[in-house]
């Protein structure tokens, strides 16, 4: 399989190429962890040009455009300086993060490993959401204690966990779904500590480790009603989302950080994209936190079929800053290893 992309061609080559062709399950997986995490990748990048300008702006799939932000509360949008172009969010530092931080079979440390991760790294970080800068010991922005203050936002309910654990379900296969869970359990309790935040995380961790054993061969919903079954005591408003997940539609008011939206963002996305490229016009079409849903949703189509989704032939992945996020190939080695051993 040859990228249409010179960097993801790099990428690939760091990480697990050799393995790409090879017609049994190593070369599955590779194929799957390896297109999971550049689409990841590439819908943050990708997606923060559309986020949370409170009105939806056309999407333009050829080229990725520039962070924009609101001059004043009721100001015309404009070009963000200080983020540069090409450049990922937290969704995909924390997320690479995440997946160092764990080490198979020590849940309760690899939550503790992320922290102090976390807080070394702390300067590299951009776009940190409140749950996470809460967690942090950060004051929250005024907009954000207004937020809570009206029931918009609740600290610990946010889709940060989910954000950044998703990815961890492509080092489990079927057979290690209870320590899948008690992984995902953990690190999203490191920052995230509401019941319905971790069930969510559990959710689509759960999706991705289908996808790199099974394709798109099973249903999206099959999946995370049956995940749903295995979950202890899942909160209420889960079980309600999950089961009524086939009515669900998009807010007019964009996807929010609550976890439960999201998921049925990336579900929505998902079953109505025709391929990788469409994911991300979908996913930023939907407003509100783009980048977040642009990854989740596109990383899984990817994974479920890394060829068909033609994930390689976007031209513009090149302008991802892929220099920023340079772990990207060794934590593609480090997913594989797990899953695969070697």
């Amino acid at each position: 399989m040859i990228a249409g992309s010179v960097v993801a061609e790099k990428v690939l080559e760091q990480a697990t190429k050799s393995l790409w062709d090879e017609p049994n399950s190593r070369g599955r997986c590779a194929r799957s962890i390896s297109a999971a995490l550049i689409a990841y990748a590439a819908g943050d990048s990708f997606g923060v040009s559309y986020e949370y300008h409170g009105e939806k702006i056309p999407v333009d799939t050829l080229h990725i455009g520039p962070r924009r932000k609101r001059a004043g509360e009721n100001g015309p949008l404009e070009i963000d300086d200080s983020w540069p172009l090409g450049g990922v969010s937290d969704d995909t530092m924390l997320s690479l993060l995440t997946i160092f931080a764990m080490e198979k079979g020590e849940a309760s440390k690899s939550g503790v490993e992320f922290l102090n991760s976390l807080r070394t790294n702390l300067p590299t970080l951009r776009g940190l959401g409140p749950t996470t800068r809460a967690a942090l010991g950060f004051e929250l922005r005024e907009i954000e204690k207004v937020m809570i203050a009206t029931g918009k936002l609740v600290i610990g309910n946010t889709n940060g966990g989910m954000m950044r654990t998703a990815l961890i379900g492509l080092a489990y296969d079927s057979s290690e779904e209870t320590a899948r869970r008690e992984m995902i359990t953990e690190l999203t309790l490191a920052t995230h500590k509401d019941t319905k935040a971790v069930d969510c995380a559990v959710l689509a961790s759960r999706l991705y480790s289908d996808a790199t054993s099974n394709g798109s061969e099973n249903s999206l919903i099959s999946l995370l009603n049956d995940e749903l079954s295995k979950i202890q005591s899942p909160t209420p408003e889960v079980s309600t989302g999950v089961k009524n997940l086939d009515r669900w539609s998009p807010p007019e008011e964009g996807i929010s950080l609550d976890p439960l939206e999201t998921l049925s963002a990336v579900y929505w996305t998902v079953t109505h994209a025709e391929n990788a490229l469409d994911s991300y016009r979908i996913a930023c079409e939907l407003g509100g936190d783009t980048d977040t849903v642009a990854a989740l949703a596109t990383g899984l189509l990817a994974a479920r079929d890394p060829i068909k989704s033609g994930l390689l032939e976007i031209s513009w992945l090149d302008e991802v800053l892929w220099s920023e996020i340079p772990t990207i190939g060794p934590a593609i080695s480090r997913l594989l290893k797990y899953r695969i051993g070697g």
